[in-house]
């Protein structure tokens, strides 16, 4: 997106700061997890009068132009969620995370469950939502340009119950001693969607530094595989999304020849993200209820004060 481009989405909108970069104010609290989506051109495209197909449109208004359609399309589907927020997708694949859609392997026997509303899926890794917005086969087209939003606090008011018992994510089979687990927590489904103040645009390339609050590596090792502490190089960004509680919590290399004791490592890495999450979400629900009460008790003495004056007799003037 262009510098034009990008300033005129901002004029055209009445936004809050907070949905152009993660670090700014917003009356939604902090950035707590992640939204990855590919823009891609064959499920994004929109055609205009007379156009049948998106070949149409590349060869008419972009003659040819692969590339520069590629963004143009990025560009509007940007735009629109950044208008509409993050509006789910009721479909089974869409919605099988949540368990408002359930199937046996295999995909057979599967029924809706409506009792569960339609949502929209929030990670709470970076690298998730990473792989949603470059493409992830038989998942995503990944021809399009990739689209990363930063999500708030506040829109996990709205999320559904962790221990729903038909959540459900990816292939549960290939870890059948762990159960969903392991899976299902790496993701927050928000009933009715993401608002627009509650999400925030993070370039791709920004998203790890953003997340861990570090530009690398904050361990390294001997060649025995012993730790040497490092300090965590410095970041642009103020703020930080929960994969630095994950990297401060896993302090130890992965063992290739120890994965019970890897894999409970990761285990506890991944507690330990999700209640810096639940933490940054009780913080921001506190701050929020205190200012309410500010602005409500303000008000009672606006009132008082009006009521007092109305109360007096005016001098006349003559």
């Amino acid at each position: 997106m262009s510098v034009f481009d990008y300033v005129w989405d901002l004029l055209k909108a009445q936004t809050e700061l907070g949905e152009h970069h993660p670090d700014f104010p917003s009356s939604q609290g902090p950035v707590v997890g992640f939204h990855g989506r590919n823009h891609s051109i064959r499920h994004n495209v929109k055609l205009k009068e007379g156009q049948e197909s998106w070949r149409d449109r590349l060869h008419q208004e972009f003659d040819g132009d692969y590339d520069a359609m590629r963004d143009q399309v990025a560009r509007e589907k940007d735009a629109e969620l950044m208008n509409t927020g993050l509006v789910p997708n009721d479909e089974p694949i869409a919605q099988i995370g949540s368990g408002r859609w359930t199937e046996e392997p295999g995909g057979l026997n599967g029924q809706w469950n409506r009792e569960i509303p339609a949502n929209v899926s929030v990670a709470s890794e970076y690298s998730t939502a990473k792989d949603y917005a470059q493409g992830m086969v038989g998942h995503k087209d990944s021809t399009g340009n990739p689209g990363f939003y930063g999500v708030r606090a506040g829109a996990l008011e709205n999320q559904l119950p962790m221990d729903e018992p038909k959540r459900r994510y990816g292939d549960i089979d290939s870890q059948p001693e762990k159960g969903a687990d392991y899976s299902t927590n790496r993701y927050r489904f928000i009933a009715g969607g993401v608002k627009p103040n509650q999400m925030t645009r993070i370039p791709l390339e920004d998203a790890e530094e953003f997340s861990t609050g570090s530009t690398g590596p904050w361990t390294k090792y001997d060649k025995d595989g012993n730790e040497i502490p490092k300090n965590a190089p410095t970041t642009k960004f103020k703020t930080h999304g929960p994969d630095k509680a994950w990297k401060e919590n896993y302090t130890d290399k992965f063992d290739h020849d120890d994965l019970e004791t890897s894999w409970a490592r990761g285990e506890e890495a991944g507690k330990a993200s999700n209640q810096w999450i639940e933490d940054t979400v009780s913080s921001w629900r506190d701050k929020k209820a205190k200012q309410e009460d500010y602005q409500r008790r303000r008000k009672e003495m606006a009132d008082q004060d009006r009521q007092r004056e109305e109360s007096v007799p005016q001098q006349k003037l003559f």
